[in-house]
């Protein structure tokens, strides 16, 4: 598991249902902990500088165009992830790394 990784989880909350989200913490810091902490993403568009649009590229394992939420971040358990779908390109990840400054005020 990796920054930058999508992974499939269902948990609680706004993850109840089966949905993939986005590896948004650290890879130094991965190892130690028994949790990760992850963006949700969605296919529901909505324009706004909290939601980075990530298209369906063969990379990202994503079945349609998609949005990644970094209004909605949260720890899950490892093992409540399922599989790894894909991989974010690095332009996109860069933009979730700004809309997540956004979000936390940093």
């Amino acid at each position: 598991m990796r920054r930058g990784e999508i992974w499939s989880v269902a948990g609680r909350g706004y993850a109840a249902k089966p949905r993939p989200v986005l590896v948004v913490q650290s890879d130094g810091t991965l190892p130690s902990y028994d949790s990760v902490v992850v963006c949700l993403l969605t296919s529901v568009d909505r324009d706004d500088a909290c939601r980075v649009r990530i298209e369906n590229l063969p990379e990202t394992g994503l079945k349609r165009e998609s949005w990644v939420m970094a209004d909605k971040i949260l720890a899950v358990r490892k093992d409540e992830l399922g599989s790894r779908i894909g991989r974010l390109p690095d332009a996109e990840m860069t933009r979730v790394s700004q809309a997540l400054r956004t979000v936390l005020g940093l």
